[in-house]
């Protein structure tokens, strides 16, 4: 079986320096220098398969959401400080979520419809309460333009729509006319005729 020279070849994280000898099966070791600075023995197949690409400081840094995709290994898919878009490190904390609260009530206040009718807005509230008491699913009450993206807080603007829905349409704008049939919820117009 022909043997393979790695000596300084690089392994995702791992660079191959010097060969220590072989195990109690004759496989190849290899003393590998990993970016974070740590050294670790290795054999042939541990990195030529692609099984091992770190010390183990790549499965910390990966993140844990269960979504790390085919490319994790190129920092897709890592979290923290070394994430690209890593901003402030805050984000869970009770401070961070009190500032986002904040931020998204003052929105609120900003962004008030000009035809805002207080009487129809509680109205909306108060027919999701019925809702969520009496069904079995859960139901919220949207915003169909995301005051994110300049939505106008008002009756026109709000729908009553099942969470999972609520959830699946996110902040999403403009709306394709398959996913405005799709996030179409109940709307003041529909509540009109029923006495609340």
């Amino acid at each position: 079986m022909r043997k393979i020279d790695i000596i300084g070849k690089r392994f995702t994280r791992l660079m191959v320096i010097s060969k220590v000898g072989s195990d109690k099966w004759g496989h190849l070791r290899y003393s590998c220098l990993c970016d974070c600075g740590k050294q670790k023995v290795l054999t042939t197949s541990m990195l030529t398969s692609g099984n091992t690409k770190s010390c183990g400081c790549l499965f910390r840094d990966m993140d844990r959401s269960g979504s790390n995709g085919p490319n994790y290994d190129h920092g897709e898919n890592i979290r923290g400080e070394k994430h690209p878009n890593y901003k402030h490190g805050l984000c869970g904390t009770k401070t961070y979520e009190t500032y986002t609260a904040t931020v998204r009530r003052r929105r609120k206040r900003s962004q008030i419809a000009s035809n805002f009718d207080l009487k129809k807005v509680l109205a909306i509230y108060k027919t999701c309460h019925i809702m969520n008491r009496e069904g079995n699913e859960v139901y919220v009450v949207d915003h169909i333009q995301p005051l994110s993206k300049g939505g106008l807080n008002g009756q026109d603007n709000l729908q009553i729509l099942p969470y999972t829905l609520n959830a699946e349409k996110s902040n999403k704008w403009p709306l394709t006319e398959e996913q405005k049939c799709r996030y179409t919820g109940l709307t003041i117009s529909l509540l009109g005729g029923i006495p609340i």
